[in-house]
């Protein structure tokens, strides 16, 4: 994970000045948050929490705070009971988090974002991705924004908002095959039980 987070903040700096700026954050993670909700295929699911995750670590990034373990350690501690709950309960509390002001109004404080991103995490589990291959997609969704044009910005404004440039490459056909191995691990899985 630590990779992706060191991807993230590369890709950040070129489009952006150090500046956490929460309404644009916010703005980001909803936007993301929608996509999830309205989202038709699994390939459009985990590309949205890939951005939800990647959103956040920008977040973090934009804070001057690093990707710590033992932030993770504890937020992931917090939230162990989800794991084995229902999607919408999951995703429920995402939706606390992103419209809560207890928790909006927290700009300063970098724990809400590590709450994101576990939350992301904890439902990319529920569709039965392993860590390995969700931070495996997480470097697809890296290698498509790293092929969008570089210009810097203001810290309120959506980078490449409407121009994602000419070598912009789509991740959803490399998500689409991590799925495959997903599914063709479980169909392995259960041809193996049957025996």
């Amino acid at each position: 994970m630590q990779k992706v987070f060191e991807r993230v903040c590369k890709w950040n700096a070129l489009r952006y000045d150090q500046e956490y700026n929460h309404e644009l954050t916010v703005s980001l993670l909803r936007e993301e948050y929608k996509e999830w909700c309205e989202a038709k295929t699994p390939v459009e699911k985990l590309d949205a929490l890939c951005d939800i995750t990647y959103v956040a670590m920008g977040g973090l990034w934009k804070m001057k705070v690093p990707l710590v373990p033992e932030n993770m350690n504890y937020v992931f501690s917090n939230l162990e009971p989800l794991v084995d709950v229902e999607v919408a309960d999951v995703m429920y509390l995402m939706a606390t988090f992103l419209d809560d002001a207890e928790y909006v109004d927290q700009g300063g404080n970098p724990l809400y974002l590590y709450y994101v991103q576990a939350l992301a995490y904890i439902q990319a589990l529920d569709t039965g991705l392993s860590m390995d291959m969700f931070i495996e997609a997480l470097n697809v969704v890296c290698d498509s924004n790293d092929s969008k044009s570089v210009k810097k910005t203001a810290s309120d404004v959506k980078a490449n908002d409407g121009d994602k440039g000419v070598y912009f490459v789509a991740p959803e056909p490399r998500l689409q095959a991590i799925l495959g191995k997903l599914k063709e691990e479980a169909t392995c899985q259960s041809q193996l039980e049957l025996h």
